[in-house]
């Protein structure tokens, strides 16, 4: 009994048979047995799902924290009890101009950062490199 191939050899079958089982085996081979079962798979992709969802709402919980201890270190609370309505106006006067001069501070390095950018990109444009 002579064996060139992987399939095994049947000497009452023909050529052409032999062949499709060749082509069979070396494009088609056998399905391995998985090493692990479907449910045992979904089980583990569902409780891995589970965990990262704890992890992460613990970390939106920290970072909530961490911005209310911040916010509280940095920002003091109004005191508006007892306040009279001019000295509330006052206030309100005082907060809206602080809030401008923000604005303006913001506006201005946004608009420096957006002169740099163009001055660089014409520079670049009209040095003889470029070309």
């Amino acid at each position: 009994m002579r064996v060139t191939w992987p399939v095994p050899f049947c000497p009452g079958l023909g050529f052409w048979f032999r062949s499709l089982c060749l082509i069979q085996f070396l494009f088609f081979p056998p399905q391995r047995k998985p090493k692990i079962t479907a449910s045992r798979k979904l089980l583990l992709k569902s409780l891995m799902l589970a965990k990262a969802k704890e992890c992460w709402e613990q970390e939106h919980e920290e970072r909530e924290a961490e911005k209310a201890r911040y916010l509280a270190e940095r920002i003091p609370t109004l005191q508006t009890r007892g306040l009279s309505l001019s000295a509330l106006q006052d206030l309100c006067r005082e907060l809206h101009a602080k809030v401008e001069v923000v604005d303006e501070e913001r506006y201005d390095i946004e608009a420096m950062s957006g002169m740099e950018g163009r001055k660089k990109m014409f520079d670049a444009a009209k040095s003889p490199t470029s070309q």
